[in-house]
């Protein structure tokens, strides 16, 4: 009985198998082909495919800085005066001329252009030995010349007169009109003080450029002769 039964279980593990195969032979060949499966390799491959692929990059824009509402700043002009540098050979003046130039010891010529007048002064220091005396300064023709000229001369304790030189020992009242003749000693010095236009006289100035002047002077209170006498070229474009 038992090995009857072990018979039968035996035949039914032969003989199942090959009935199902017969019975069902797609699903057999499916199972042991797996080709379906190994088909998925394919959807693998298409997966590779998308990762591959090249992915867009973001472009950042370049920043731009927005315009400031703040205006610029602006540095106010000083109110400080400029400090004027004499040109060489002029100096500042104390008497409140714009230039001044020495002439001898002691002895300082003055000047302001103001407009086509050249306003002037001599001045004698004490050092000089005329401040109580005459001075003069003239205008020549020709630089360094003593004639022709026109010479203005201020004795102490009188008037301001301008004269033509014609000659060293020839002279007359000057064609030359001067205005605002001063002289003056109460600062200790003798000062004379005066104002000519640049036309007219013997010669014209040029109140831009270089003129010859002359001068003399003398320690006695007369128009005579002088102790003292010289020449110079003044820049008269220092006093404009």
């Amino acid at each position: 009985m038992a090995r009857t039964l072990l018979v039968c279980i035996a035949i039914v593990l032969f003989v199942a198998p090959t009935v199902f195969a017969r019975l069902h032979p797609e699903g057999v060949g499916h199972h042991k082909t797996g080709g379906h499966h190994k088909s998925g390799g394919h959807h693998k491959k298409r997966g590779g495919s998308a990762s591959g692929s090249t992915s867009s990059t973001a472009v950042t824009p370049p920043s731009v800085t927005p315009p400031s509402d703040t205006p610029p700043s602006v540095t106010p002009p000083s109110d400080s005066p400029k400090t004027v540098t004499p040109k060489p050979g002029c100096g500042p003046s104390n008497l409140g001329y714009k230039a001044s130039v020495d002439l001898a010891d002691g002895l300082i010529f003055h000047w302001t252009v103001s407009g086509s007048n050249l306003d002037a002064a001599i001045e004698a220091q004490p050092s000089s030995g005329a401040d109580q005396g005459y001075l003069s300064v003239g205008f020549p023709s020709k630089d360094g010349a003593m004639a022709p000229s026109d010479a203005v001369v201020g004795i102490n304790g009188q008037p301001v007169t301008a004269y033509e030189l014609s000659s060293y020992s020839a002279f007359s009242p000057s064609k030359l009109a001067i205005s605002s003749p001063i002289v003056d000693n109460s600062s200790g010095s003798l000062v004379v003080k005066f104002s000519r236009p640049a036309e007219g006289g013997v010669k014209s100035l040029d109140l831009q450029g270089s003129n010859g002047i002359i001068w003399a002077f003398s320690p006695t209170p007369s128009f005579g002769p002088h102790t003292g006498q010289g020449s110079k070229s003044v820049d008269m474009s220092c006093g404009l």
